[in-house]
């Protein structure tokens, strides 16, 4: 029986979400977790094996209509900000050029991952899948008709994941920022050069980790200001602060989704998160030569 299967991994926006929408840099980070997609030779008409709708009509966009099973599995919590959807994108995309007898290139994958990304996200950046593709950490600037991506060094960048709890409506908090644009400005702007700021410190042969910390922090106080943190993000960000975290934000889009922690004691702050009720865990950057 044919089968074929493509990984792509998921990634963390250290700097620059939203901002990043307005012609600012972004920097984003491929990690090593992320999407599998499997199909299968089945007979009758081409499916996805899963009961979530959105998934299907994204997927089948791409499948011959007869003839493939899809499965998914994935080790990233879903609409928390790490890239799930655009990892399922191009993990979709390798595994189809695969079934073909062939390996997929950066410029499909952009292209029909951009198609994808749209039945999630409404009008994506084109970030989230453009590092899913590439699996490097990248300072990204919007661009048309390809974003402009430069690779940064690689860097041994250990982070605490605290999972909110609740998903975010990446479309739905795009437009809230697009609606208040006016208002929302100057804080997209003090991103751009706070982004900056970040890819001069992680470009460094040894990172000044409290320096990277607080503009983690100072990032964090400017997604704040432009209404899409949230209450209980913000509930997260004090207890990790108070537990010695050097720095910590949101990533993503917000209105949920995931915090990013950055500490020297990883180990016991994911206990100590834990412990105040919430999922945590460490993430690193991805490496394809694992």
């Amino acid at each position: 029986m044919k089968r074929s299967s493509g990984f792509a991994p998921g990634k963390l926006i250290l700097s620059g979400e939203h901002s990043v929408v307005y012609g600012h840099y972004a920097i984003a980070m491929a990690v090593d977790r992320g999407v599998w997609v499997h199909l299968e030779e089945t007979e009758g008409t081409s499916y996805v094996d899963t009961s979530n709708s959105l998934i299907s009509e994204a997927i089948g966009s791409l499948l011959p209509p007869i003839g493939i099973k899809v499965s998914i599995e994935t080790g990233l919590p879903l609409g928390r900000g790490m890239g799930s959807s655009a990892a399922l994108s191009i993990a979709l995309i390798r595994a189809l050029a695969t079934w073909e007898g062939r390996s997929s290139q950066f410029a499909e994958e952009f292209e029909k991952g951009l198609r994808l990304e749209t039945f999630f996200h409404g009008n994506p950046s084109g970030l989230d899948h453009t590092v899913s593709s590439l699996g490097k950490t990248l300072l990204y600037q919007k661009a048309t008709p390809r974003p402009e991506c430069t690779e940064l060094p690689d860097c041994d960048l250990s982070l605490v994941i605290v999972d909110s709890g609740t998903a975010g409506n990446t479309a739905q908090m795009v437009q809230n920022v697009r609606d208040d644009y006016e208002q929302n400005k100057v804080f997209l702007k003090k991103m751009g050069a706070c982004t900056i700021q970040i890819r001069d410190e992680i470009s460094k042969p040894e990172i000044n980790l409290p320096e990277l910390g607080a503009l983690f922090s100072e990032n964090q106080g400017l997604l704040q200001e432009i209404g899409v943190s949230t209450p209980t993000i913000d509930r997260i960000i004090e207890h990790a602060v108070k537990l010695g975290a050097l720095g910590a934000k949101l990533s993503g889009s917000g209105g949920g989704g995931i915090v990013m922690c950055l500490s020297l004691n990883p180990k016991n702050l994911i206990e100590e998160m834990i412990q105040f009720g919430y999922k945590a865990f460490s993430i690193h950057p991805f490496n394809s030569e694992e």
